[in-house]
């Protein structure tokens, strides 16, 4: 559980950090969150579902063959694709509502980026903000205004043309065990090419046809989930991590 704290100069003068080198702390993150700037590039790369949030369906890449699993995290921390989704390039840092609708910036005091000089980041330099961590603050106010705006209006919009369905995702392992994502939603393709051209337009003026159909070619990726299973052995009894995960693994950095 990430301990996170508020970003000020009081807690955080002389500390330092630095943009994550492994991604071992998302080894759990099976769904990980999109804003919608970036779901086309990542449906490029990976599937992308959706999964209930506060009661309503929002867009996620989806890292694994279950929702506690990230398969595209290495034994070593390494990310085995080929783009990192935003919400671990910034980690540490996070924006946390708070019980007046503000939003604070927050890092995560028990994460390996908080690390000692020189080869790293002030978070304060005589008091003031450096300018890496208004960097920061900037992409997070930004991710967060994709979010609460253009994302929340498209997949509202999709929500409301009843478009989305459960997604039953389902993964034969080597040794022949299947395992369940459930939670998991889809776009219904049946009630998709039913649309009428008024039900189009309003998605179309939503900015909902781009995320529906990045999400339904990304469902084409969903076969890299099984390679990467194959890879980290799942459904083996012995299992060599050394060779799987040595030097030579750029093969699994999975374009396609």
């Amino acid at each position: 559980m990430a301990e996170l704290k508020p970003v000020n100069a009081d807690t955080l003068a002389g500390r330092h950090w630095t943009s994550p080198q492994h991604y071992g702390f998302a080894a759990d993150w099976g769904a990980i969150p999109l804003s919608l700037a970036e779901v086309y590039p990542i449906a490029s790369v990976m599937p992308v579902g959706f999964v209930k949030k506060r009661g309503h369906c929002v867009p996620v890449a989806i890292a694994g063959q279950q929702p506690a699993r990230n398969l595209f995290v290495g034994p070593k921390g390494q990310w085995l694709g080929r783009l990192v989704p935003q919400a671990l390039r910034i980690h540490p840092f996070q924006l946390v509502k708070t019980g007046d609708e503000r939003f604070v910036l927050c890092v995560d005091t028990d994460s390996p980026c908080l690390v000692a000089p020189p080869a790293s980041l002030p978070f304060f330099v005589e008091g003031e903000a450096s300018g890496p961590l208004l960097e920061i603050l900037e992409a997070l106010k930004q991710r967060e205004a994709d979010i609460r705006g253009p994302l929340a209006q498209a997949c509202a919009a999709i929500e409301k043309e009843g478009l989305f369905e459960p997604w039953p995702l389902s993964f034969q392992q080597e040794n022949g065990e299947t395992v369940q994502y459930n939670g998991v939603y889809r776009i219904n393709s049946e009630r998709l090419n039913s649309l009428n051209v008024a039900e189009l337009a309003r998605l179309y003026q939503a900015q909902a046809l781009p995320l529906i159909y990045a999400h339904r070619l990304s469902t084409y990726h969903l076969h890299l989930l099984n390679r990467l299973a194959k890879a980290h052995g799942l459904g083996r009894k012995e299992v060599d991590l050394e060779q799987l995960f040595g030097e030579e693994d750029d093969d699994l950095t999975f374009g396609s």
